[in-house]
Formats: C-alpha cells, sequence, structure tokens
C-alpha cells in the first residue's frame, strides 16, 4: 500500500513534540500529586478561576467526561474548589486553591524551561515567527472542528 500523507513531517513533528512534553510533565509532576494529564487542567484552571467544567473541556480539548474526572480528582486532592454558578442553578464554578496556585508557579515554571530549550538556537524573530504560525494553524483546525 502506497499511501502519502501530505506534509506527513509536520504532523509527524507536531505530535512527537506534544507527546515528548505530555510524557515529561507526567513523569514530572507526580510528587506534585498530580496523575497523567492533570497539569493541563490544572494550568487552565489557575488561569481561568470561576470557569465551568464545560468550558474547561473546551479549553482542554477534551471531551467533557475526561474533563469532568479530571475535576473530581483534583477536587478530591483539594487543588479546587466547586461552587454553585449563579446564572445556571445545574452547573458549577471551579476555583483553584492556594494549594493549586503555589503549584501553578511550578507548573508555568516547567513550561518557561521546556520552551527555552525548544527554542534554543532560534532568534527571537524565529520564534515569534513560529508562534504566529502555530497560532494560525489551530485557529485554521478550530474552525473545521466547529
Amino acid at each position: 500500500m502506497n499511501v502519502h500523507i501530505l506534509s506527513s513531517i509536520h504532523y509527524r513533528e507536531m505530535g512527537a513534540i506534544a507527546r515528548t512534553l505530555h510524557t515529561k510533565n507526567d513523569t514530572r509532576f507526580p510528587s506534585l500529586g498530580l496523575q497523567k494529564g492533570q497539569f493541563v487542567f490544572l494550568t487552565r484552571l489557575c488561569e481561568n478561576p470561576g470557569i465551568t467544567v464545560v468550558r474547561l473541556a473546551k479549553i482542554a480539548r477534551v471531551d467533557q467526561t475526561t474533563a469532568t474526572k479530571a475535576v473530581q480528582k483534583l477536587q478530591g486532592a483539594e487543588y479546587l474548589t466547586r461552587t454553585p454558578d449563579p446564572s445556571d442553578g445545574r452547573s458549577h464554578t471551579l476555583w483553584p486553591t492556594e494549594k493549586a496556585l503555589a503549584v501553578y508557579i511550578v507548573l508555568v515554571e516547567a513550561e518557561n524551561t521546556d520552551l527555552a530549550v525548544g527554542l534554543e538556537g532560534f532568534s527571537p524573530e524565529e520564534a515569534g515567527l513560529l508562534l504566529s504560525f502555530l497560532i494560525r494553524m489551530r485557529e485554521n483546525l478550530d474552525r473545521r472542528v466547529s
């Protein structure tokens, strides 16, 4: 079978980068009480206090069931509190605890370290171009999904 994926190198490289970072973070943060993939939810929660599970799922790019399970585990680990959503009695808003905010600093420092390593040898202009290209790609893909 001779199947050729258009720009397959680009696609595979993006996937490899994402998997490398997720794997690294999954092995880096168990000492903080975070399980696999929870760093994503915790960072988004700290950056969006008062968010709902539905919105968190959308930002984290996962289904609502996955986000709900992550929220339950983070709540059990005392990383967040849930309060009734005043605008929707069926929903709750999620708030980071002081524990979450302290860990958030560690997570952002790790992200900054990984970014610095990944951008070694890039000029500031190249790093800016890369960011603008990645944003455009994500926006293009988001338009097709929505």
